[in-house]
């Protein structure tokens, strides 16, 4: 009787492992994946540089120069609006990855208890 639970706890600390082991893959994946996002967006903003650097010296006429600065505010808000959804993602997957943990540690605790 002691044994078949000794065992089954080990099932459940393997198992718990395993989908650990399972999520921070994914976490990985998708930290590489939201690092290659950001290099581009960093490569990106800094080829708009030169461009925005000649329309900002650039005369033009009152109209054209909102009609700009309303474009530039609205790449604004969306550049922001990713960087907050990615900090957002990358915070929701670490609490899944904590709770997790936790469990994991619950369930090494209990095995450990039960023997």
């Amino acid at each position: 009787m002691i044994i078949s639970r000794s065992e089954e706890g080990k099932h459940a600390v393997n198992h718990s492992l395993s989908e650990l082991a399972n999520k921070v893959e994914t976490l990985t994946d998708h930290m590489r994946t939201e690092q290659a996002v950001m290099r581009n967006l960093a490569e990106t903003q800094v080829e708009m540089k030169p461009i925005l650097q000649k329309l900002a010296n650039s005369t033009g006429s009152g109209g054209s120069d909102e009609s700009m600065n309303a474009h530039l505010r609205s790449l604004d808000k969306n550049m922001q609006r990713l960087i907050d959804e990615n900090i957002l993602s990358r915070n929701e997957i670490t609490d899944a990855l904590r709770r997790e943990i936790r469990l994991l540690a619950r369930t090494i605790a209990a095995t450990g208890d039960g023997n």
